[in-house]
Parts: C-alpha cells; sequence; structure tokens
C-alpha cells in the first residue's frame, strides 16, 4: 500500500535510495522527482501544475508562482482548486487569480501556503541565514 509503515517497506525504500544513488546522478533524480511529484488533485509533474494553475511553462515561472508550486510540495492544492484552474481560459490564469480565487474558496489552507512559499522565496533570495552554514 502507498501509506504503510512497515520494516519490510523501509527496508525496500531504503534498496531503493542505494540503487538509485549508485546509478543516478543527484540532478537526475531530482529530475524523476519534479517531473512525477504530486501537487493537487491532477497534477502529477511540476510541468502539468504550471500550465495548469498559471498557464505557461515551469521555465517560465517567476520566482513568487516557482515558491507557491513548491510549497505546495507538501500541503497538494484542493480538488477545489485545480478543477477551477483546468477549467477557466489560460490567459486568465496567473498567480494573482490564484490567490484571489484560494482565498475566498480556502482561506487557511492558502494562508499556510503563502508562509511556506514566503519561506521559500527567502531561502532563494539567499536572506536567510542557515544555523547549519557556516
Amino acid at each position: 500500500s502507498r501509506y504503510e509503515r512497515t520494516l519490510s517497506r523501509k527496508l525496500s525504500e531504503i534498496s531503493l535510495a542505494i540503487f538509485l544513488n549508485s546509478h543516478q546522478t543527484k540532478r537526475r533524480i531530482l529530475g524523476y522527482y519534479i517531473h512525477n511529484a504530486y501537487f493537487g488533485h491532477g497534477l502529477e509533474g511540476c510541468e502539468t501544475a504550471s500550465i495548469v494553475l498559471f498557464g505557461k511553462k515551469a521555465v517560465s515561472l517567476n520566482l513568487a508562482e516557482a515558491s507557491v508550486l513548491s510549497a505546495s510540495l507538501a500541503r497538494p492544492f484542493p480538488s477545489i482548486v485545480t478543477e477551477h484552474f483546468r477549467k477557466i481560459p489560460q490567459e486568465e490564469k496567473s498567480l494573482e487569480s490564484l490567490r484571489r480565487y484560494a482565498e475566498v474558496r480556502c482561506p487557511e489552507y492558502w494562508n499556510r501556503l503563502v508562509r511556506r512559499a514566503d519561506y521559500a522565496q527567502i531561502l532563494v533570495e539567499g536572506r536567510f541565514k542557515s544555523r547549519f552554514s557556516r
């Protein structure tokens, strides 16, 4: 099962991790993850999520849009949001339209997502000094 937490499941995950690390580069493993990650109802992969939510390819995202997508990995978009954005025209899709819709339809979700996205932007911009960095 996808969510089982057993010793045999953990051992198979460890085996897979060892295999991947010995046969693939970190960059390639990250690429596999980004292309297959779950961003919300019907949003498998970064490219699909980017097109459905923002109406553009992932490489064209600005920092704020990319931060929102990365923040959604921890807590994927609810189906009410993804279904709405699948129905609207491409030219109406933007971070602002996503914000307006999500603030009304699922405000608690949106507020948590924004906090995570803001933190991601701080990390990327280098304004955050990690206590683990030297």
